[in-house]
């Protein structure tokens, strides 16, 4: 986030989303900007799973990201992959480790809330754990889905 000079403001209760005292839970948040990943990553405890979609694991930095941190990788095409996913996510969840997801299951193009799927909810009814949303503001406007680079600095 330094990088593109982008320094994110916080609100809410967010140093209680740095400890343990929540255990086993699914955050969710919008998704409108490569930035949200960064974001997130900042304001969460270190130990935590993606779940992901299964294009990021070819991304440079990313997919080694994503495969050395055992996150779970979803592709959306192939039906046993989704079923992988639900039991992955429930045994991550079962050991007391925290998912993260964005709901719609892809960035917005427009920097509106697009709909949800559904599967990730299940896998929190499933094991009875709390659904924490998280609110992502502004980051579509600092670096949109079709930008290859920020389109401007984020403020200070």
């Amino acid at each position: 986030l330094k990088l593109i000079s982008s320094y994110p403001t916080q609100s809410g209760n967010v140093d209680l989303l740095k400890t343990d005292s929540i255990g086993p839970c699914l955050y969710v948040a919008n998704h409108g900007s490569w930035l949200d990943i960064p974001i997130v990553c900042t304001v969460l405890q270190p130990v935590f799973k993606f779940i992901a979609k299964g294009d990021l694991k070819n991304i440079p930095g990313i997919g080694q990201q994503l495969r050395g941190g055992k996150h779970i990788i979803l592709d959306r095409e192939d039906k046993r992959s989704q079923l992988k996913t639900f039991k992955d996510g429930i045994g991550w969840l079962k050991k007391g480790v925290p998912l993260m997801a964005f709901p719609e299951g892809t960035r917005s193009k427009t920097g509106r809330l697009l709909k949800f799927k559904g599967g990730m909810f299940s896998m929190a009814r499933k094991t009875g754990v709390p659904i924490v949303p998280l609110t992502i503001s502004h980051s579509y406007s600092v670096w949109p889905a079709y930008g290859l680079l920020p389109t401007q600095r984020g403020a200070k």
